[in-house]
């Protein structure tokens, strides 16, 4: 058997061969949403260069396909490690406990608990508050915003994801103020200044895609 990250083993097993070719073919509906504010600020925590969440688990599957040492496999009795294939962290919500021998219960516990040298994702920097906002979004993944609209719509898309949620609004704050502008988008009424108004506006339209 080669590695899950090495020569491909089809053709050994002819079962197995064919067991592979119906779980590619599985379709998994789609999972419609709209972040709350919770998970739309867990959501530019992910995306935060310093926490490097993204880099491992980029969307849309999550994961870079790539192996890694997370330090979760290299005690005894371990005979797969110490590098372990990155794992998706679609579904997480029905996939604890967590981490390759289960030894997470909770996805709180692999941010805090299980990550004491920052390679599950640079967390210890994080507040309690940061911490559940990331957790909160993660449980959500994948998900499509729920509400399409046409026209003008994308006018208060600042990051141009797709949707106007609180993503948008935590970039348009981290731009308050700012002169010159370093972030055209954020300025959403395109007066030349990132303010109160640009807020306001973002948050009228929260669920329009």
């Amino acid at each position: 058997m080669n590695p899950t990250l090495g020569d491909p083993n089809q053709g050994r097993s002819y079962d197995l061969d064919a067991l592979a070719t119906y779980i590619d073919s599985l379709e998994t509906p789609p999972r419609t949403h709209t972040l709350t504010v919770a998970e739309a600020r867990g959501k530019a925590v992910f995306e935060s260069p310093q926490t490097q969440c993204a880099k491992c688990h980029p969307a849309p599957l999550y994961t870079d396909h790539k192996a890694h040492d997370v330090g979760t496999a290299s005690g005894p009795g371990e005979w797969f490690g110490p590098q372990i294939d990155t794992p998706t962290l679609r579904f997480l919500y029905d996939s604890g406990p967590y981490l390759h021998d289960g030894s997470a219960s909770t996805l709180y516990d692999v941010l805090t608990t299980a990550n004491p040298e920052d390679k599950h994702g640079v967390t210890s920097h994080l507040s309690e508050d940061e911490i559940e906002d990331l957790v909160a979004f993660m449980l959500v993944l994948p998900y499509e915003p729920t509400i399409p609209f046409p026209g003008l719509g994308a006018r208060w898309d600042v990051n141009s994801d797709g949707s106007v949620d609180g993503v948008d609004l935590a970039l348009a704050g981290q731009h308050f103020g700012t002169f010159p502008l370093t972030d055209k988008n954020a300025d959403v009424n395109e007066d030349g200044v990132v303010d109160i108004l640009d807020l306001i506006l973002i948050s009228l339209h929260f669920g329009e895609r």
